[in-house]
């Protein structure tokens, strides 16, 4: 099911990029509200889609960054 998804997402990025804009905003607005769980997994999320790592989310999950492994 991973595979099928990440050849999907890989054959659609326009597609993956509106998923992402559209989780970020969401995430905004959840965190706007108070008393909102799941704000910063949208934000977090809606930014992987988008592209942008987070450094310091690797260390936390306990993962080598991309650029170590080459």
């Amino acid at each position: 099911m991973y595979e099928k998804a990440k050849t999907f997402t890989l054959s659609k990025p326009l597609l993956k990029k509106i998923v992402g804009g559209v989780l970020v905003l969401i995430g905004f607005v959840a965190l706007i509200t108070p008393l909102t769980p799941g704000a910063i997994l949208f934000l977090f999320v809606g930014f992987e889609f988008l592209g942008l790592r987070f450094m310091f989310l690797d260390r936390l999950i306990g993962r080598k960054p991309a650029s170590a492994l080459e």
